[in-house]
């Protein structure tokens, strides 16, 4: 896999009509090690590129391939990362957003079904808990 940044940070470079050495500035950067970040000839770690991000104002997600997407929340109130296939849903077709919604759809259904598979289980390991410390008892009370 992989990222994008020395294409991206060329891109915004060009954009905001910027020498390699004011760019570099602007990142905190020295122009040789700009230069080279701009070749793709050296790694930014993870600090690095959410600090660009931010003196850039762009969203981190514009250095990342387009197969790697990040979730700032779930209903859970996680992050997260994931890997693979997405849609783009910036795309205003109205066919791509029925499939959407469709896939949508199977998904809730696929995750109700498992909620309620696990709802089963666990009340047959409670049944098992039971039974378990009930034949526990019974043998107990048969050795004394």
């Amino acid at each position: 896999m992989k990222l994008r940044i020395n294409q991206k940070l060329h891109s915004l470079r060009e954009e905001r009509r910027l020498t390699q050495a004011e760019f570099a500035e602007l990142l905190g950067l020295s122009q040789g090690a700009y230069g080279r970040l701009e070749r793709g000839e050296t790694l930014v770690d993870f600090e690095q590129l959410m600090r660009f991000s931010e003196t850039l104002n762009v969203p981190i997600t514009d250095f990342l391939p387009e197969t790697l997407i990040v979730h700032t929340h779930n209903q859970n109130g996680h992050g997260g990362v994931g890997v693979g296939n997405y849609y783009d849903y910036t795309n205003n077709d109205p066919e791509k957003w029925r499939e959407l919604e469709h896939e949508n759809i199977r998904l809730q259904e696929a995750n109700s079904r498992l909620e309620q598979q696990l709802q089963s289980v666990k009340e047959e390991n409670a049944t098992l808990k039971s039974l378990i410390e009930w034949f526990k008892n019974r043998f107990d009370g048969e050795q004394s």
